[in-house]
């Protein structure tokens, strides 16, 4: 497409209206919030980066949507988040049978009412870096990043013939299909191998072909707690042995295996403090802070040090299949054996002492192939399908140049 086919225009001079949400006195309190009701009260965790998530909804009941004026999502609405995590966009479709969804105090609806624009089109362009870049260099605020309607009716648009609309929405449907498809994969290998863990989690206690045998955590590995460093105490960014901590759990690339720490360690240093070296193939997990809580577990792949709010689980290899204790661990909610306190916390005694089931080793051999087989599986696709849209991104991005 030539700059002769599109004109930059902004949302102001488009007709396209911005919506704020209902924010006078009836804007629903925190005992106003309800798991089940008749009308869906968006909230931050429901617009992602790739539009609506409805794994996790708040309600408002009839009488309080109501009570509100302004803020309701209508079909082909588009809602746009302006505080905290700004610019993620959602387009609200015919496809949600909710009775009736508002906004809240951190989002706008971008409603289209100009007949010479496609509103599946404004929301395509609206995921351009053009004009992500614009919402980046537009919000404010040292605690809180934040946009406002002023603002965002200040963004520029390139704004096509409805048949140059047409074209670029036609050729952007593939890609969106080849994407929606291995998306869909994914949903299903995660689903199946939730499956598998609930098998190995909660089998039959005389199976047919496999016999599990109830045993104590601390009866297949080894739990310890990770070494508390301070003082004159220098970290290094290459140093010989990685230095992990809890935010090394969420770095890209750390999914299953920890390849990569912002910090590491000199043996020497180690040894003077008299530090904990965990083996390859050892497990952690936060022993402390909502992290504890929320199911992460990470195989070391080389001998590491870990700092002291994680705990590490080395399996006795004459006991455990160490891939076997990874995939065991999965499958157990810690929130049951949280210390009840301000910050939630794992102690190491309550752990050592959890019941689980276990087959004999060279059946774990065979179980744990399979799943670490399956987890391959699953992070091939999703590599192909973070490249697809990464693709589909730079292909949009570039077909205005």
């Amino acid at each position: 497409m030539t700059k002769k086919t599109y004109l930059l225009k902004s949302l102001r001079d488009l007709d396209i209206k911005i919506i704020d949400g209902d924010r006078g006195a009836e804007y629903p309190k925190s005992n106003d919030i309800l798991k089940s009701g008749y009308c869906v009260f968006l909230n931050a965790k429901n617009i992602s980066d790739e539009g609506f998530v409805f794994t996790d909804i708040n309600f408002i009941s009839f009488e309080k949507h109501s009570k509100l004026l302004k803020g309701v999502v209508n079909t082909n609405d588009i809602v746009l988040t302006t505080r905290g995590t700004v610019g993620n966009l959602a387009l609200f479709e015919n496809k949600y049978s909710f009775k009736a969804v508002r906004i809240n105090s951190s989002m706008v609806i971008i409603r289209n009412e100009n007949s010479s624009i496609k509103t599946e089109f404004l929301y395509k362009v609206l995921n351009f870096d053009f004009v992500k870049n614009q919402i980046k260099k537009i919000s404010y605020g040292s605690a809180q990043n934040q946009i406002t309607v002023k603002d965002i009716k200040n963004i520029i648009l390139p704004i096509p013939t409805l048949e140059k609309q047409k074209d670029f929405l036609d050729f952007i449907f593939l890609w969106d299909n080849i994407i929606e498809n291995y998306k869909k994969l994914i949903e299903y290998l995660k689903k199946y191998k939730r499956i598998l863990l609930l098998k190995i989690s909660k089998p039959k206690i005389e199976n047919v072909k496999i016999i599990f045998e109830q045993k104590l955590l601390k009866e297949i590995c080894v739990i310890n707690i990770g070494t508390k460093f301070e003082g004159q105490f220098k970290y290094k960014e290459n140093a010989e042995v990685p230095f992990i901590k809890i935010n090394d759990l969420n770095l890209p690339g750390n999914e299953k295996y920890i390849v990569k720490t912002k910090l590491s360690l000199d043996k020497k240093d180690i040894k003077k403090i008299n530090g904990k070296l965990f083996n390859k193939n050892s497990i952690v997990l936060p022993k402390v802070g909502a992290s504890a809580l929320l199911n992460k577990r990470r195989i070391l792949s080389s001998e590491s040090v870990i700092d002291n709010n994680l705990l590490c689980l080395t399996a006795k290899i004459h006991k455990c299949n160490p891939e076997y204790l990874y995939q065991l661990l999965l499958t157990l909610d810690l929130s049951k054996i949280s210390q009840e306190s301000a910050i939630p916390l794992i102690n190491k005694r309550d752990l050592s002492n959890i019941k689980i089931f276990i087959p004999e080793l060279d059946k774990q051999n065979k179980i744990a192939n399979i799943l670490k087989k399956h987890d391959e599986l699953i992070e091939n696709r999703s590599r192909i399908y973070k490249l697809l849209v990464k693709q589909r991104l730079i292909i949009s991005n570039n077909y205005f140049l």
